[in-house]
């Protein structure tokens, strides 16, 4: 449980999708191990565009092992297997950054552009941008649970050490 109270919400009226370009259009602060801060201008993806990427890139199949009761087994441990399934998160991450971002990169097809990205962007830059992208885009969820976590369920007229569930073996919820 922690005793931390959320930020107050911010609160935009919105009447039109236009309403929600300005939050479309952001700076990423990226600090590289030297101290080194880079701003990168960036847009978020809408859920479509997000989902798109992902799918521009097939996800690898391990190889069977053989079959069992329920169906195939599957290798999931294979070297080969793994190897390509870090190549296709590797293609996701490269694509989605150049998805995101608002500078040119060199190359005429987005297959030109992420070689540009794999051999200009360094390394610690790439994982920094990469890692913002991805909670950017999953930063509703990480506050969904942090203000869950401090909900408290109120149960009137009895003590919750006392209750029926902690009676029955069912520990209470305490955020």
């Amino acid at each position: 449980m922690t005793d931390a109270t959320p930020p107050a919400l911010a609160r935009k009226s919105i009447s039109s999708l236009g309403d929600f370009a300005d939050d479309f259009n952001l700076i990423a602060e990226i600090e590289t191990w030297d101290q080194q801060v880079y701003e990168v201008p960036i847009r978020k993806l809408s859920l479509d565009a997000w989902g798109a990427v992902g799918k521009e890139i097939e996800t690898p199949k391990p190889p069977e092992l053989g079959a069992g009761p329920k169906g195939p087994v599957y290798n999931y441990e294979d070297p080969v297997y793994l190897a390509a399934k870090k190549e296709a998160e590797d293609q996701r991450m490269y694509r989605r950054i150049l998805a995101c971002l608002r500078i040119d990169v060199p190359g005429k097809t987005v297959e030109a552009q992420v070689k540009a990205l794999r051999a200009q962007l360094p390394a610690d830059v790439t994982q920094a941008l990469g890692t913002y992208i991805f909670q950017l885009h999953n930063r509703w969820r990480r506050a969904v649970e942090a203000r869950a976590d401090n909900f408290h369920a109120v149960r009137s007229g009895e003590d919750a050490g006392d209750s029926e569930d902690r009676q029955s073996g069912v520990e209470p919820v305490d955020g």
